[in-house]
């Protein structure tokens, strides 16, 4: 069996929740529960990989990106910071916050020290290959054994050649054929679903933890384009005509 360590980079709940269905996912990770609040056109993603980079540095104390990362949000009806939602989150700002302080020190301590799998599960957002090979180059930086299973909604020809380190499945899907959420996820999620099963089987995945035996870190992380990229900050208008955004917008009583 191929042993891994599956970490989900998002871009929202739905990728933890196929990795627990398919007995995956072992622990807790920040990047778990959240989403974009503009969730079809928008992405997390490019945000949590800059935050993996940071990650990376030793002498960034994980209290301050967690810090950073929720913001007040927690003192908020509608939980979002930077644009980024946390629908799920009970419990008193206190305890949230040393819950994410808790799972980002688990995330440094598994990249260090773990072969892990990052999970991305995107709808309708390509990324460009430019930013794709730093993605790489930052998730491969401490083990270049570290795999990526990415799956979209939108077609990335170019990722199939990058067989050896992405695990990469296009599943077309038509918004227009959706008038709520609820829809969307009935066509788009059984179908990852089933991609996930088979990839187990072909590739004969497990989750556990297998020891990183590379510590080697011989460069510095250069990634101009990723961090070109603009952070999650608040969207200003609904990028798109369709029932779906209006009805999100209007139950965050967002303007």
């Amino acid at each position: 069996m191929n042993i891994y360590n599956f970490i989900s980079l998002g871009e929202n709940c739905g990728t933890s929740m196929l990795l627990k269905n398919a007995k995956l996912r072992l622990k807790s990770y920040p990047f778990d529960w959240t989403r974009h609040i503009v969730f079809l056109d928008e992405i997390n993603v490019l945000y949590n990989i800059k935050i993996i980079k940071k990650l990376l540095n030793k002498n960034i104390d994980c209290n301050l990106i967690t810090k950073d990362y929720l913001g007040d949000a927690m003192e908020s009806k509608f939980p979002i910071h930077k644009s980024i939602w946390f629908p799920h989150e009970t419990g008193s700002k206190e305890e949230v916050y040393a819950k994410y302080e808790r799972r980002f020190e688990r995330l440094r301590e598994q990249i260090y020290n773990s072969r892990n799998i990052f999970v991305i599960i995107v709808r309708l957002k390509k990324i460009d290959q430019n930013i794709f090979d730093e993605i790489i180059q930052i998730l491969q930086y401490y083990n270049k054994e570290n795999k990526i299973i990415y799956i979209c909604g939108k077609e990335h020809k170019y990722l199939e050649t990058y067989k050896k380190c992405v695990f990469y499945k296009h599943i077309p899907f038509n918004l227009n054929h959706c008038t709520n959420i609820e829809e969307y996820d009935k066509l788009f999620f059984p179908q990852v679903e089933e991609y996930i099963n088979n990839l187990i089987k072909r590739e004969k995945l497990k989750a556990g933890r297998k020891k990183n035996e590379c510590k080697e870190h011989p460069h510095k992380i250069l990634t101009p384009s990723l961090d070109a990229t603009p952070d999650p900050f608040r969207h200003k208008q609904v990028t798109r005509k369709h029932p779906l955004y209006y009805r999100m917008f209007s139950m965050l009583q967002i303007k």
